[in-house]
């Protein structure tokens, strides 16, 4: 886990130094497969992540197999440049699509879909039903729940974690970063 840990800190930390500290938000990533940004390897800092973007960051931070598929949802073409990844993260049970058979790759990822991924992937236990002032109503409390016991995840100042607010870049980066390895926590 320590090694995989690494990995992520190295891909990561240049998105969460971006962030704060450039008012440019993109960087060319010359390795493409160790990349976590878009279709030609660039790191894409965007205020906020797409599902797709999110399925490739997964895909790579958690070394999954990434043939070339099709993911079985309408609205991923074939010719998307993330139908791989989102059939590598599908098939691993990360993400599922919505009931209508979409998956939305360019819908904002919400925080509290980052939760419940977090949680599938790494499994954490417990429960911290009062960290959060606001996610007593969230479909995803109890993986919130398991993941602010667990230090994996913050709020902001005002004891809210914002669940179906999207989740931006850096708090992704963060967050994965934490979920992956025990000692920066």
């Amino acid at each position: 886990m320590k090694t995989q840990a690494r990995r992520i800190v190295i891909l990561l930390i240049p998105i969460v130094v971006l962030y704060w500290h450039s008012p440019v938000y993109s960087v060319v990533a010359p390795e493409a497969e160790a990349s976590v940004g878009d279709e030609n390897g660039s790191l894409i800092l965007k205020i906020y992540i797409t599902r797709a973007e999110a399925a490739k960051q997964f895909a790579a931070a958690l070394e999954l197999p990434v043939p070339e598929a099709d993911p079985p949802y309408q609205d991923v073409r074939s010719s998307h440049w993330a139908k791989n990844y989102i059939a590598a993260v599908t098939k691993s049970g990360l993400f599922h699509g919505y009931g209508n058979g979409s998956f939305k790759p360019e819908q904002q990822l919400t925080r509290e879909e980052m939760a419940k991924v977090l949680v599938v992937a790494y499994k954490p236990g417990g429960n911290d039903n009062g960290h959060f002032s606001d996610v007593s109503s969230s479909w995803a409390k109890d993986y919130i729940s398991a993941l602010a016991k667990n230090r994996m995840i913050d709020g902001y100042p005002d004891s809210t974690f914002k669940p179906d607010e999207p989740i931006t870049q850096a708090d992704f980066s963060r967050f994965l970063i934490r979920a992956s390895d025990i000692d920066i926590r």
